[in-house]
């Protein structure tokens, strides 16, 4: 296995396997979360007539750091919250994590997608069908693609109080409503 990022050709061979064997089967949608809908966006779409494509992974340094964005809000949320305040003036807070925290709060947002990001826009970009991009709102990861992907468009839809695999009862009834959607066509 070498990652997500080599899966295209597992993928093209699942897939065309399936329509040999299944062929009464007229249209396959592609659902991933994390690194899995990265693979299915450097994959072209892999085949697939229609994607939905939930938090994608797109945090390729060695740190793993979230984007700018992503660190503002989490502070904005911590600032708002009685709790995480009492652990900051009682001491319980690492002030060297907090000053890193901090400073790369301040770090500039690229003009461009590069890296990971540009690659998995380049694979996407002549897939002619339908792509939905679902996004938890309290997920790291999920809010990285937001801070890196372009926003404006149809095809992204938030559930704001979701976490990363939408474990919450609402969540998972709007992560079911999305994917029934694009299943509907």
């Amino acid at each position: 296995n070498a990652g997500f990022r080599s899966a295209a050709a597992d993928l093209a061979a699942a897939i065309a396997a399936l329509r040999t064997e299944c062929p009464h089967v007229d249209r396959i949608v592609g659902l991933g979360n994390c690194d899995a809908a990265s693979a299915l966006m450097l994959a072209g779409g892999a085949g697939l007539d229609a994607l939905v494509l939930s938090n994608p992974w797109t945090i390729e340094d060695e740190t793993g750091e979230a984007p700018a964005e992503v660190v503002r809000d989490h502070y904005r949320r911590r600032l708002a919250d009685p709790a995480a305040i009492r652990r900051l003036l009682t001491g319980k807070v690492s002030v060297s994590k907090l000053a890193r925290s901090l400073i790369s709060a301040v770090r500039p947002v690229p003009a461009a997608p590069d890296g990971l990001v540009a690659q998995m826009a380049e694979g996407i970009a002549g897939f002619d069908r339908s792509i939905r991009f679902l996004v938890a709102g309290r997920d790291r990861t999920g809010l990285a693609f937001l801070a890196r992907w372009d926003k404006a468009g149809a095809r992204i839809r938030t559930c704001p109080e979701a976490t990363h695999s939408y474990v919450e009862p609402e969540a998972q009834d709007w992560l079911a409503e999305q994917v029934l959607e694009v299943l509907r066509g």
